[in-house]
């Protein structure tokens, strides 16, 4: 029913609803669904995210991190914001950049993502027993109702520990 008008539609609204076609839909029509949400309104800082989200999925790195820098200009104390910006800046090759990044993530807000991602970056340096003792720390401030996410920080450390040690017999 196209009779719904986007007056009626909250932005959270629309971008709830762009988060629920994330998995239903083609990227190119997601991206569409998100631009025509920023469209109506330009600073739709929740937008920005999820669309930054959407593009570090599909692999659009630098996309990603122009889309997360544009959400950053409405709020820099955001650590979600600052943890895209590290990804993106990861995966297009600043890997100083990134380090920057993730400081700025830990400074605003140390939980068990923004361990995690100094745990990559350490491991990325070479730095495999720094990368234990952030991931180690990523275990420890996870969250112990989300059994899911515990368990895949849990798996993360074993693989550190396991590479670690057999790095070590060889």
């Amino acid at each position: 029913m196209r009779i719904i008008r986007l007056s009626l539609l909250s932005l959270a609204s629309l971008c709830l609803l762009a988060a629920v076609i994330v998995g239903l839909r083609s990227p190119k029509r997601e991206d569409q669904s998100l631009l025509r949400s920023l469209a109506a309104e330009r600073d739709n800082y929740n937008g920005l995210k999820l669309r930054a989200k959407l593009q570090l999925t599909n692999h659009q790195f630098a996309e990603a991190l122009q889309t997360a820098r544009q959400a950053q200009t409405f709020r820099d104390d955001d650590h979600d914001v600052w943890g895209m910006i590290t990804d993106a800046l990861v995966e297009t090759g600043d890997l100083a950049g990134a380090v920057q990044a993730a400081q700025r993530m830990i400074d605003l807000r140390p939980d068990s993502s923004s361990y995690a991602r100094v745990s990559y970056l350490r491991q990325l340096h070479g730095d495999t027993e720094g990368a234990i003792q952030a991931m180690t720390l990523a275990v420890k401030a996870a969250n112990p109702n989300d059994p899911e996410g515990l368990e895949w920080y849990r798996a993360q450390l074993r693989a550190l520990r396991t590479g670690a040690k057999h790095r070590h017999t060889h």
